[in-house]
């Protein structure tokens, strides 16, 4: 355990109010596995977790259309990025997907914030 946890883990319980308040609901899939330990098979199933679906493709023409850059500008650059951020309860695993606007995406690509071993946010890239 790292000096640092305790303030981590102090963070957890706001993580989880702010996106539980502000967030969406999503349904996490999972298919059947077997489990050697107990030797039992854990049947296919799903649960629900809170996520807050982080969009900036609409700030693109807002910057544009501002006065920082002037409009005769030729050489200018975006990257939009649409972005799924899930609170540390979600528990993310590797062989799981989630049901985004109707779209399924893996788990196994998610990234995590994880400071000092304490895992605060998961993020999944929706889309470049």
């Amino acid at each position: 355990m790292a000096a640092s946890d305790a303030f981590y883990n102090n963070l957890l319980p706001k993580i989880e109010k702010v996106i539980g308040q502000f967030g969406t609901t999503f349904t996490i899939n999972y298919a059947a596995s077997y489990d050697s330990t107990t030797m039992t098979t854990v049947p296919a199933g799903s649960r629900t977790v809170n996520g807050i679906v982080s969009d900036d493709t609409l700030s693109a023409g807002a910057i544009v259309t501002s006065s920082l850059i002037p409009q005769n500008a030729t050489n200018l650059s975006w990257k939009n990025k649409k972005v799924l951020l899930l609170p540390p309860s979600a528990n993310c695993k590797a062989n799981e997907t989630i049901t985004v606007d109707g779209k399924e995406y893996a788990l196994g690509k998610v990234e995590t914030v994880k400071p000092a071993d304490v895992v605060l946010l998961y993020i999944l890239e929706l889309a470049r």
